[in-house]
């Protein structure tokens, strides 16, 4: 028979003492008594199987099915066993989330090594008309949060137009541990769609346990895809909050997780994992006259595709350890301008690449003699064979990108929260590419145009090949190639 082990934690309701003491009343133990309510999963009860430092590790197989925690809640996040994808629980039903961002509804019978549930019943409600940023919206429900103590439940449902979320791709054993596999987290955006939060925020104190502060999901409201939440902009939301008083938790009781160091795992590498940008450290001091671009510009927003494997490549470039971007001062001052002018015109900009390695470069170049690998063609060069790449002058032994006054970049229209329509995407290696192709409409022609016209304005350069690559006049370091990491 499998064990049950169950750790409820009543704030504010009882001493422990009483809690092991047995009820004059009735001579039953009040331990025992909070333990079969707990499986009951009873009102204003967060139930809990297995820990975060667990998942850490690479503790990816669990015993429990859904079937199972079902019982203990309709409403929660998780994962399911080989971390494959991120799990959203909602309406008593079970979806996984893909590498991709795609949903799928989950048969009874899987299992999860780490998940969080309640039977939603909520107690404050609240409504936001006006648009809401998620730094916005967490500083709002922080004000609601009257004990801080307590677990809360939430649920946030509204018109989405923007989502940055992430999943994660299903493990092979031997597991690497979580912070490796989220090194190379695929990240999506999700523009202009009505859909739902579902998460939990958890007191400090049970850091080690579960994810202090805030850990959300999103689910489209067609049901077709969603993820874990790294930054939104909403509008029209509805907000509802269900306090929880009391933690019930079950471990799992396979030799992996007996055999574990549990304390092994620091909580800076939690708060890595459950966020992007806004916990990425930046890990050195970069090279005299060089800028983060987040720190000097912080209303531009990123999509920094090399860190990732959304590229012509399909994989994280060497060079990039986090999803940042760096500029010499002076284009990144101008840059500035840019985004200045922009904003008053309802526009942002959307970063792809500034500053590049060379061994990046090193990197395309190595990719662009293998050629069997082509695995990304379809999507980035799909008439091209990748022999003629460097013919063409998509690919170079040096790059404008390792001097530091050169970004790759594009527009977001702020009412919309969509990239504006260029006629061609990102790296796409092709005549549609080119400024005065003829090969798109007037109006994709006109947003080329204005783009172009402000960065000319501010002392920038296009490059004639890829209308979203500029670079600053006058560059400082013309003919140095800078080596120095992302990160």
């Amino acid at each position: 028979m499998k064990k049950f082990v169950a750790i409820l934690c009543f704030i504010f309701l009882m001493a422990w003492s009483s809690l092991s003491s047995a009820n004059p009343m009735t001579g039953d133990n009040l331990t025992n008594l909070a333990q079969d309510d707990a499986k009951q999963g009873g009102k204003n009860s967060l139930f809990q199987y297995s820990t975060i430092n667990a998942l850490m590790l690479g503790l990816y197989d669990g015993e429990m099915e859904l079937k199972e925690l079902r019982e203990h809640g309709g409403f929660g996040l998780g994962t399911i066993n080989k971390l494959d994808g991120e799990m959203i629980v909602l309406n008593d039903k079970f979806y996984q989330i893909d590498s991709k961002g795609n949903l799928h509804q989950l048969e009874e019978t899987t299992k999860t090594p780490f998940a969080v549930v309640t039977h939603f019943e909520p107690e404050l409600f609240d409504r936001i008309d006006k648009q809401i940023s998620m730094e916005e919206l967490t500083t709002f429900l922080d004000k609601k949060f009257v004990n801080k103590n307590n677990f809360y439940a939430i649920k946030v449902k509204g018109t989405f137009k923007y989502v940055k979320a992430r999943s994660v791709p299903k493990q092979d054993k031997p597991y690497p541990p979580l912070t490796k596999v989220t090194a190379n987290q695929p990240i999506f955006e999700f523009h202009q769609k009505e859909g739902t939060l579902v998460g939990f925020w958890s007191p400090n104190y049970i850091a080690g346990i579960n994810v202090p502060g805030y850990h959300l999901h999103f689910i489209t409201e067609d049901q077709s895809s969603g993820g874990h939440v790294l930054d939104f902009i909403a509008s029209g939301a509805t907000v509802e909050i269900d306090p929880l008083t009391s933690l019930n938790m079950e471990l799992p009781q396979n030799e992996e997780f007996s055999n574990a160091d549990l304390t092994m795992v620091e909580q800076k590498d939690v708060e890595k994992v459950e966020g992007e940008q806004n916990t990425t450290e930046k890990k050195r001091n970069l090279p005299n006259g060089f800028v983060y671009l987040d720190d000097l510009i912080p209303t531009v927003q990123f999509d920094v595709r090399y860190f990732g494997n959304n590229n012509f490549v399909g994989k994280r470039i060497n060079g990039y350890n986090a999803p940042l971007a760096i500029m010499t001062e002076e284009a990144a001052e101008a840059l500035k301008e840019v985004q200045t002018e922009l904003r008053g015109k309802g526009y942002t900009l959307l970063i792809f690449d500034a500053y590049r390695p060379q061994k990046a470069v090193n990197h395309f170049m190595a990719w662009s003699k293998d050629a069997k690998d082509t695995k990304m063609k379809e999507q980035y060069y799909p008439n091209l064979d990748k022999s003629v790449l460097f013919q063409l002058g998509y690919i170079a032994e040096k790059s404008g990108h390792s001097r530091g006054s050169t970004v790759d970049l594009t527009l977001i229209d702020l009412k919309t929260g969509e990239k504006v329509d260029m006629g061609g995407s990102f790296d796409f290696f092709s005549e549609i590419s080119h400024h005065g192709t003829d090969l798109i409409t007037n109006a994709q022609a006109a947003n080329r145009r204005l783009l172009k016209d402000v960065m000319e304005k501010h002392g920038f350069t296009p490059y004639p090949e890829e209308w979203w690559h500029y670079t600053i006049k006058n560059e400082p370091y013309p003919s140095q190639y800078f080596d120095f990491d992302v990160e």
